[in-house]
């Protein structure tokens, strides 16, 4: 028999997802907390700043989402970064911020030019006047 593919299940992954690490593992790789808390060993063996890091790190994706410019919802978020303890979370929302700040400049600069662009052209018509009778619409 043929299967359709409204019949057909998504096919699920063995084992558990760790959020540091971001990979797909075999159960054996996590201790008996580790299932629960979504950590493997490895990850489980990393100082307690550097999974505070790759929190943030994660989250810190999250808001952005395959964006080049910071969402306004999420501005704040990644402004309060900079008074973190962390000093790598503090560089990172500083670059992040030095990113969305050059973006942004460059897009306004393209859309400056491209209405100074207009602005040119529609000088450069003749000054006839249009008779709205001619247009056949």
């Amino acid at each position: 028999m043929f299967a359709t593919i409204e019949g057909m299940a998504k096919r699920r992954r063995p084992g558990h997802y760790c959020w540091s690490c971001r990979r797909h593992k075999p159960n054996e790789k996590f201790s008996g907390r580790g299932h629960g808390r979504h950590l493997c060993r490895e990850c489980a063996h990393l100082g307690k700043d550097e999974l505070e890091f790759r929190s943030i790190q994660n989250d810190v994706s999250r808001a952005m989402r395959d964006h080049s410019l910071v969402p306004r919802k999420h501005r704040g978020f990644i402004e309060g970064l900079l008074a973190h303890s962390n000093a790598r979370v503090r560089d990172l929302a500083q670059n992040i911020l030095e990113h969305h700040a050059n973006v942004k400049a460059q897009l306004i600069a393209a859309r400056q030019a491209r209405e100074a662009e207009e602005e040119r052209l529609l000088l450069e018509l003749p000054d006839a006047e249009l008779d709205y009778d001619d247009i056949p619409f």
